[in-house]
């Protein structure tokens, strides 16, 4: 059975990274819940995809700029507040395993030390696109997964002028060979990039494939039929259904 994770607690329901976004994929029944961690200016460790505030609070500015004290006076658009890891982690029921998606390289060591201080280290899994952030973790012992963009995903994410001539398409032989370099557990897809050949070829190398972040049914049925070991969505309850159908079937 593919391993069932809720994309930001259960995006597709309430709203990303909050509490109640969290409480959603646990009452969802899923095995795995994705959330990503910022560092405010004052150290801790803070529930955020962006960089900045804006799009998900009624507050503006930079997690990075802003203190904890500052974060606490502002309220996410669905008026609950932006939570601590610490706060997260009290009630994610140990069985479900928490995909900590680390955004600030800065914040590794404290997610860290987080994560030990309230003895989770097997219940979690760090993932990232930054290399800094999973050789540190690997080095903890920790299970880490590397993120991988599609080049299509890329392009429309990072402006042109950035880009210049160092993006590359991704192959699945680029991809493996970086993903041994760090010594990750897991490879972390966007599913543009996924096919049956590179999940065999990832299992031949001991590397275990999520895929993300895949909510239409077709794509969720095409990916379990590659033979992908997680895949992540926002509406997790759409992998129990076509898990459900090919059963019944």
């Amino acid at each position: 059975m593919v391993i069932v994770c809720g994309h930001r607690g259960a995006k597709g329901h309430v709203l990303e990274n909050t509490l109640p976004a969290i409480c959603k994929a646990i009452a969802l029944g899923v095995d795995m819940i994705e959330i990503d961690a910022r560092q405010c200016r004052t150290g801790e460790i803070v529930l955020m995809h962006d960089a900045r505030i804006d799009r998900t609070t009624t507050g503006k500015g930079r997690v990075h700029d802003l203190s904890f004290a500052d974060l606490r006076r502002v309220r996410t658009k669905n008026k609950a507040y932006i939570p601590r890891l610490e706060e997260v982690l009290a009630i994610i029921p140990r069985q479900i395993t928490v995909n900590i998606e680390v955004k600030d390289p800065g914040a590794i060591a404290q997610v860290i030390a987080i994560v030990k201080r309230v003895h989770a280290q097997k219940q979690v899994i760090i993932t990232s696109s930054f290399d800094t952030v999973l050789i540190a973790a690997k080095q903890q012992g920790f299970q880490t997964g590397k993120i991988f963009w599609s080049y299509a995903q890329l392009r429309k994410t990072i402006p042109r002028y950035l880009t210049g001539m160092t993006l590359r398409p991704l192959t699945s032989r680029i991809i493996l060979a970086r993903a041994q370099t760090l010594h990750v557990d897991y490879i972390m897809v966007q599913y543009l990039l996924v096919s049956a050949r590179m999940i065999a070829r990832a299992h031949a190398k001991g590397l275990q494939v999520g895929v993300w972040t895949v909510d239409d049914p077709r794509h969720i049925k095409k990916c379990i039929a590659y033979g992908a070991d997680c895949i992540i969505s926002n509406y997790p309850e759409r992998i129990h259904a076509v898990q459900k159908i090919a059963q019944d079937s």
